[in-house]
């Protein structure tokens, strides 16, 4: 087996490496990429590992090398992502000599510490994380809702898509934290990249929109039989109502990635309401189908986050809310580097 650096022809020779996951009431959903190495595209630099059999490629993981705030300084990190084994190459080493290669190339460019982050589900990998010493540092919860049309808040909502103006709103805001990627390096070409704020007196709340799709989509690979006819109901009264959406089998399912959340100010909460219901408005006008967001339960302002982020009774109701939970995994790679994980920074690209 060979682990090396990937390279285009690869593409051609690639063999089942789209990941599997399940969302909302059952749903399975199948991610493809773009191209093996089409995540990488997200990030400045981006280092890219195959394994190859000689006749396929098995197997893959990226580290992405991020110029970071790093405890209060200024330092390089490592993100390893995008592992994935085809399911007939597992359990042969494969995950492990990616790791270890993808590791040491974190080394050789500079980084201070590698960081991952791991379903508490995917009982196959914790296994290697812990042979990799990555420590467990904090918990993340990914949630995702379906696009519903919303009664206009009672406050204008601006929107921004310069990144450059974007990061010099809202970098103050999350310059404290540990892990902090700034503007100019998680803002990439690959994706596409807006603010949503609204302001009043001294308050403000905003949110950050992306949109991956040039780089995956997500196809809904099986919907449970229970809800096809229901799907059918809501979409012939969806021009009438306020209703969640449930895809169609093999439909591609189009997604916004939310995050940065920012809330300063007694009326924070409120004004981060409307900006949610702008956000489900404008995604419904561009055939959107889910907002999805990664949040931190221990974050002080987690609840306000979480109520905003939620989109009512009926999508509770009908279970097509859903959450994934995950940790986030750190490694030193020099001595001291040391994080606080309740100041963690969440960047949308690493999910």
């Amino acid at each position: 087996m060979d682990v090396r650096p990937y390279e285009p022809q690869d593409e051609e020779r690639q063999s089942d490496l789209d990941l599997h996951f399940t969302a909302g009431p059952g749903i399975r959903v199948r991610r493809k990429y773009a191209q093996l190495a089409g995540h990488g595209r997200m990030h400045r630099r981006c280092h890219t590992f195959v394994a190859d059999d000689g006749s396929r490629i098995v197997g893959i993981l990226s580290a992405a090398i991020k110029d970071v705030r790093l405890g209060g300084h200024s330092a390089r990190a490592a993100y390893l992502f995008g592992l994935r084994v085809a399911p007939e190459a597992r359990r042969h080493g494969i995950a492990s000599a990616l790791h270890a290669r993808a590791e040491q190339a974190a080394r050789d460019d500079g980084a201070a510490a590698v960081y991952a982050i791991v379903m508490t589900d995917n009982a196959s990998v914790m296994p290697l994380t812990r042979r990799f010493a990555l420590q467990p540092i904090g918990r993340i919860e990914t949630r995702i809702v379906p696009v519903t049309r919303q009664r206009p808040g009672r406050v204008d909502v601006t929107i921004e898509r310069s990144a450059k103006t974007v990061a010099q709103r809202i970098d103050r805001f999350f310059e404290t934290c540990d892990l902090f990627a700034p503007g100019p390096e998680r803002y990439p070409a690959a994706c596409r990249f807006a603010m949503h704020f609204a302001q009043q007196g001294s308050s403000f709340a905003a949110v950050t929109q992306s949109s991956h799709s040039a780089v995956l989509r997500d196809v809904a690979e099986f919907v449970p039989a229970c809800l096809r006819p229901l799907r059918r109901f809501l979409d012939a009264i969806r021009p009438l109502v306020a209703l969640p959406h449930l895809p169609a089998r093999e439909q591609t399912i189009s997604t916004w990635w939310i995050g940065e959340p920012v809330l300063k100010g007694p009326e924070a909460p409120r004004l981060l309401r409307d900006v949610f219901r702008h956000i489900h408005n404008k995604a419904q006008e561009e055939n959107v189908h889910w907002l999805t967001m990664p949040m931190r339960p221990s974050d002080r302002q987690y609840p306000a986050i979480r109520e905003a982020f939620s989109v009512g009774r009926l999508a509770r109701l009908l279970r097509v809310e859903a959450c994934f939970r995950s940790r986030l995994l750190f490694k030193p790679l020099v001595e001291p580097c040391a994080i606080n994980p309740e100041r963690l920074y969440l960047d949308t690209r690493d999910f």
